[in-house]
């Protein structure tokens, strides 16, 4: 099967982005994508089949800041928090081989190859990583029906580290009016933090009680308790860089009941 999409889209400003300047800008207008994908999808088996879907997304119109700075008739100059200024475009390719439900196994091995880029419209600058790229996304998902009505699965998942500004910082900088140090930055989102990865297990029995379903479970997330960072802070000078850990390894023990 050959499949493809192609779509406009527009997303109105939020409201605190429209107030009055110097805090919003009143006449922004909505941004805009293109969307477009192509792809194939084939059946090998009854239970086997594989999809791989390529897209180009193009993004233009973005609300942006620093606004325009205009200088008005009697000399005053008006600035704005932000304006309709920024350009963006992602493109990949998604590949998922998936198993159906069948009686004894379900599940999938995904993989996504994505570039997420933005840039300002009449800066001369190239375009650079934006905070949604991810290069690399990759999900493998079993569930395995056994005996005496259990059933155990197991998601792993891999994602490329998300882009972050780079604090540099060879030296203080401090403001003396408000009595508080600035960071010096790297380039725009040219470094990332660590990738994220973490596989999590769960065990479920399932018992029937007349017109009753109760379902026992065991679900241990983040089993090789693998520290990802969720994010990361300074200290007042910018000197020191801590990382934010994730959850750690987690066992939950649960019952559900349904009718």
């Amino acid at each position: 099967t050959v499949k493809g999409s192609v779509g406009m889209y527009t997303q109105p400003p939020q409201g605190f982005q429209m107030v009055q300047a110097p805090l919003g800008n009143p006449n922004l207008g909505y941004e805009r994508a293109f969307q477009s994908s192509l792809g194939i999808s084939q059946k090998f088996t009854e239970f086997i089949n594989a999809d791989i879907t390529g897209f180009y997304n193009r993004r233009y119109d973005l609300i942006v800041s620093p606004g325009t700075t205009t200088v008005n008739s009697d000399g005053s100059v008006t600035r704005t928090l932000s304006t309709n200024a920024g350009l963006g475009r992602a493109y990949g390719l998604e590949v998922m081989l998936r198993h159906e439900v069948s009686k004894y196994f379900f599940g999938w091995v995904a993989y996504t190859f994505n570039r997420s880029e933005e840039r300002r419209a009449g800066d001369g600058k190239p375009y650079h990583a934006s905070d949604f790229d991810q290069t690399h996304i990759l999900t493998i998902v079993g569930s395995v029906n056994l005996p005496w009505g259990f059933t155990f699965g197991a998601r792993f998942r891999y994602v490329t580290g998300r882009p972050t500004t780079k604090v540099i910082h060879p030296y203080d900088v401090q403001q003396i009016d408000s009595n508080s140090f600035s960071p010096t930055y790297g380039p725009t989102n040219g470094a990332r933090i660590e990738d994220f990865h973490q596989l999590d297990l769960r065990l479920d029995k399932n018992f029937t009680i007349n017109d009753w379903s109760i379902d026992v479970y065991v679900d241990v997330q983040n089993v090789y308790n693998h520290q990802n960072v969720e994010a990361v802070f300074y200290d007042y000078r910018y000197r020191q860089e801590y990382k934010v850990p994730g959850i750690p390894i987690l066992p939950v023990l649960g019952v559900k009941v349904s009718l």
